[in-house]
């Protein structure tokens, strides 16, 4: 099967130009060019107005990897994968990230995934064929450039094809997103899934269903904890993922818009409640009426009967 792809990759060179990206577009021409279009590509800017790009989702010195869908093209990204050979050569680490960028169609999509699937089992310890691809694919060449085999590339891919075809099917896949911490467990399902399912032309993120964007995120450390689930990932694993808090404004705009229930008061009983409020005032005005009544009784001055002259008896 033909597999017609861009190809990207970012290393280190022996002097001064140190590490950069090349476009490999053929064994002669693979010029120096800043970071690929889709690479930098916007996916959230935050409420501060930071903006945050594709390769901010991953950390690039540790093995990492990203699936990402834009613009009718899907992208396939593994960084952090040394070179031994090179590294001692230079006299520090050498670390490699590799870009496949292929148009967005069904045979493509099946091919990426295969990739994918063999990058973790990297990860995992599993299998070591494609750090050895990479190892033998990039070397030094001259003093400021790396040179990238192309005809080994493809032969790994012709091998993963051979290899992995009858066991990769298209299924439907989970639409539900999925963010955990990294662990081999979760590695391991992912793997699986990669190998039965399609990826997802709809899923359901934790910021809404999307049908662009980054499907899958595996690294190690994030600069933002929260950003696979503001980005709105398919598959995000990450060793310091957190999901971030619902803003409070939403809560209240959700309360505003679906107020409670409040039970409907019938006419009648309206009346009745006043009715018995005038008559409690009527009770209360009688009352006081009585009390005033009783303390100006009391506060009257008692008048003394004069006693009356006793007749004198006739002697």
């Amino acid at each position: 099967m033909d597999f017609n792809f861009e190809l990207h990759v970012k290393t280190s060179a022996k002097g001064k130009t140190g590490i950069h990206w090349r476009n490999i577009e053929s064994e002669e021409d693979q010029c120096l060019e800043d970071t690929p279009n889709l690479i930098n590509f916007e996916v959230l800017k935050d409420k501060n107005g930071q903006r945050f790009i594709v390769n901010d989702l991953i950390d690039e010195y540790k093995p990492s990897l990203l699936i990402f869908r834009e613009e009718g093209k899907l992208l396939l990204e593994v960084s952090g994968i040394e070179s031994p050979k090179r590294s001692q050569e230079l006299g520090r680490k050498v670390l490699n990230l590799i870009v496949w960028i292929v148009d967005d169609l069904p045979d493509n999509e099946k091919i990426i995934r295969m990739i994918a699937y063999s990058a973790i089992q990297n990860f995992l310890h599993k299998d070591s064929s494609f750090s050895e691809m990479v190892e033998k694919s990039i070397s030094f060449y001259q003093l400021e450039e790396f040179k990238v085999d192309i005809p080994g590339i493809h032969k790994f891919i012709d091998d993963l094809q051979t290899k992995y075809n009858q066991y990769f099917t298209n299924l439907k896949p989970n639409s539900e997103s999925q963010i955990e911490s990294k662990s081999d467990d979760y590695l391991h399902k992912l793997a699986e899934e990669l190998q039965k399912y399609c990826l997802p032309k709809k899923w359901n993120s934790w910021n809404g269903e999307k049908s662009n964007g980054v499907l899958v995120v595996i690294t190690d450390s994030l600069s933002k904890n929260t950003i696979l689930h503001n980005v709105g990932v398919w598959r995000g694993f990450a060793s310091n993922v957190e999901a971030p808090l619902k803003p409070v404004v939403q809560t209240l705009e959700k309360k505003t818009e679906i107020p409670a229930e409040t039970p409907e008061i019938p006419p009648h009983t309206s009346q009745n409640n006043g009715l018995i409020i005038l008559v409690i005032v009527g009770i209360l005005v009688i009352l006081v009426i009585i009390v005033s009544t009783t303390l100006q009784l009391q506060n009257q001055p008692q008048i003394e009967p004069t006693p009356q002259p006793q007749p004198q008896g006739i002697l």
